[in-house]
Formats: structure tokens, sequence, C-alpha cells
């Protein structure tokens, strides 16, 4: 049979189906009308013989099928999709399904995950000098550590755990080998910065640090203090004497601002005097104060609003403390000098409106730090003869005093990264301690540095 004749053929079938196609009652497409028809026949019994439609259209389907499979017989080519891959394969007509579903598949290489480094432990010679934390686990530390030179060299550690374990990370390569009077403070994992002398910047985390200069800075400058959060960071400036600052036009305590990741600072606060303690900062809300040796003030500047300025709660502040954006504490000398071991407690919570003179606390020497925990719980350090931390959780009625090394030392960033774990460096002759307290200051323990 001739290809013609398979087409005449295969017309004259198709003719056929669609004779006997119109010959079959169409199906509802009504849902409720199948629904109905099964209740009324759900009692009536089978007909299992099918009609003569049905039967007509099931020979021709059959015979249209087999033409079509012979025609396409003699095809010996076919489409192979492997993988993603789309690729033209010839195949044998023979060749059986299962062979053709099983073959080969390729697989995509698993990626090479990258070299890690293995952490450098700080050495249990780490010295201390400057402690922050971003969360109540994430956290750095400035200090030294032994190196090739004679004397131990500027380094930083870095803790993911809160403390538990240390590595050692970059620190500024020009930094000081005195770093009494240099600090360290992180605004997130990323953003910080270490102050003293200069200042600089890092912004991954302390791989890499640059140096910033800050407007208004003149040789002799210092920038004593430097707080972040709330996504603003202040830097305290002090000038040496008024000489060098009124050569620039401005007062000796300067206070500026930016963001973190900015490279642009503005002067917000310039006043005569010398700082009393370092800028504070809680909830947004920066105080710093500021005494000019006839009248003190605290000066308090809320989000990016101008300082203003109010009258200290006493004539010889030492330093302050704050909890939140209204818990104010003011430590005061009761004596001629900020070093008398004569001192009260003026307590405020309204934000400095009003202030209320609390039990004097026994305080011996010299009061360098304070710090709150929450609204009661209240924090001094102290030394005189001996290194002290005094302890009030009752908003300064009674207190507790824990004596921590003879011979007395210098305390640096006293402060709480939550209500309940409080932070502080301890420096004396001998050696510097971290110290770490999780019960809001009642009892303290030094922090190994260890891997």
């Amino acid at each position: 049979m001739t290809s013609d004749d398979d087409d005449r053929l295969i017309e004259r079938i198709r003719a056929s189906l669609a004779e006997h196609a119109a010959q079959i009652e169409p199906r509802s497409t009504n849902w409720a009308d199948y629904v109905e028809h099964a209740a009324l026949e759900k009692d009536r019994p089978p007909n299992r013989r099918p009609s003569r439609a049905l039967v007509s259209l099931a020979v021709a389907a059959t015979l249209v099928i087999g033409l079509l499979a012979l025609r396409r017989a003699g095809q010996h080519q076919a489409r192979v999709v492997i993988g993603p891959a789309e690729t033209s394969t010839a195949v044998s007509s023979s060749t059986s399904s299962a062979a053709r579903f099983t073959a080969p598949v390729p697989t995509a290489t698993a990626p090479v995950p990258p070299a890690t480094v293995p952490p450098r432990p700080a050495p249990p010679t780490f010295r201390p000098h400057s402690v922050t934390f971003v969360s109540g686990t994430h956290g750095w530390v400035l200090g030294t550590a032994p190196c090739a030179s004679a004397s131990p060299c500027p380094a930083m550690a870095e803790t993911l755990d809160g403390g538990d374990h240390w590595q050692l990370a970059a620190a500024p390569g020009d930094l000081p080998a005195d770093l009494s009077s240099t600090g360290v403070r992180f605004a997130d994992d990323h953003i910080g910065w270490v102050y003293g002398d200069g200042l600089w910047e890092t912004r991954n985390g302390g791989t890499t640090w640059v140096s910033v200069t800050l407007p208004t800075m003149v040789a002799g400058d210092h920038v004593a203090s430097l707080e972040t959060g709330a996504g603003r960071v202040y830097a305290l400036v002090t000038s040496p004497g008024d000489q060098a600052s009124a050569a620039q036009g401005s007062a000796p305590v300067r206070v500026l601002r930016s963001a973190p990741g900015s490279d642009v600072w503005s002067v917000v606060l310039q006043a005569p005097g010398h700082a009393s303690g370092g800028l504070v900062m809680q909830r947004g809300v920066v105080r710093l104060l500021v005494d000019d040796g006839d009248t003190a003030a605290v000066h308090t500047v809320v989000d990016d609003g101008a300082f203003t300025s109010a009258p200290s709660p006493c004539q010889n502040p030492v330093t302050l403390a704050a909890a939140g954006a209204t818990e104010v504490t003011v430590v005061c000398s009761l004596g001629a000098a900020a070093g008398s071991s004569q001192k009260t407690i003026m307590v405020s919570h309204d934000s400095g409106a009003s202030y209320q003179r609390r039990t004097d606390a026994p305080l011996d020497g010299s009061v360098m730090q304070a710090s709150m925990a929450d609204a009661h719980t209240i924090v001094i350090a102290a030394s005189s003869g001996a290194a002290f931390l005094h302890v009030s959780a009752d908003g300064g009625s009674t207190w507790q005093t824990t004596s921590l090394a003879p011979g007395g030392g210098s305390w640096f960033d006293l402060g709480f990264t939550t209500t309940t774990r409080g932070i502080a460096v301890l420096d004396t002759v001998e050696q510097a301690e971290l110290l770490r307290s999780v019960d809001a200051g009642r009892s303290w323990q030094a922090v190994p540095f260890a891997y």
C-alpha cells in the first residue's frame, strides 16, 4: 500500500469517527445534574453492556493508532533529555524505554567550602585596658600582648560567647605603647573606634583601621571619651588649657557628633572648664558633667537636639551614671576636693529636673567610675589603698562593699551590657584584669584570656 492509499484510508476513518461521535448524547457539565442522576439511579441494576457507538469509536481509534505507528517505524533518531541540558542523541528504535530512563544523569559538583583561618588565641598574658560589647555575647578588649619588641605591643582580643573564649583581632598599627588613656567602642558587629590621642575607625569588624581627623582638633588635644548608640556616635575632645583651644576659637571641652559609617563630624557642644568623668549614653540620651571651678552643670542632649544645661545637684560632682532616659545618679564629694573620702549620692527619677539625696555611701578614697544596671542598682568603683566596688540594689539606701585588689588601682569602662551582666577593667601595678558580673554587680570574677 502506498503512502497516498494510507492517507485516503485515514481520512475515511476520521469521517466515520466524526459520524459516530455525533450520535453520542453529550454529558451534562452541571454538577447538580450528576448528583441528581446518581440519587435516582443508585438502586438501578448496572448495565454492563457498552453501547454500539462506543464500540465503534474504540475500533476506529485502534486502527488510526496502528497506521500511525507503522508509518513512523522507519524513523531511527530520537531526542533524549539528560539533566538540565537538552542533547540530541542517536538511539536505536529497538532500545527499550527502561534503558532510556536509566541513562546516567550528570550531577553538579558539590561546592568546596572556603578555607578557614584558624583562630589565634589571646595569650594568657594579655593585659586589658578598655572593653566594649555590642550584645551580651559579642565584645572586644583593647590591651597589650607580648610581641617581638622588648615591651608589649598594642593588641585587640575578640569574644563571641560573652568572654568565655577569646581570640586575637587586629588593632590600629600606630597606637602609642601606653594605652592608659586609650579606649575602644563598637556600634555594632562591624563599625568601631579606638580613641585617645587620636581617633581610629573600622568598618569591617576590626580587620582594618583608618585614622580619622576630627574638626577643631589641634596638637595636644585628646579624645577623652566616646560613646555610641541609637544610630549616633559622640566624641568628647579636651584641650590641655585655654591657650591652645582659644587659638582655634573653641572651648577646652567639646563634644562632636556623627553617625556610624559617616565621615562627617560636627561640633554640638563647647563649654569652658573640665569634664568630670566621661560621656554617659543611655537609650539615645547623652549626659556630661562639666565643672569650670565656680559652677558645675549637667549637659544633656536627647536624640539630635541641641545640648541643654542644668545646674549640678552638688558643688563638687565627681561622676554620674544613668539608666534609661530618666534615671540619673550623681556622685558628689562633700569635701573641697573630689578625692575626699566623704561622698554623697544624688538620685533623680525625672531626667535631672530634681534630685534627692540618698544615704552617704561608704566610699573610700577616689571615686573613678559609676554605672547603673537599672533604676535601683548602682555600682561605684573607687580606689584608696585597695580597689573597691560599692553596690546598692535599692537606689542608694544601703550599700555592699567588695575589696578586689590590695594596693589600689585604676578603674576603666565600668558598665552593663544587660541588666544583669556587668564588665569593668581593673589595672593595678602587678596586673590588669577584666572583671565580669552576671548578677547585676553583686559579685565579680576575673575573666581569663584563653581560647
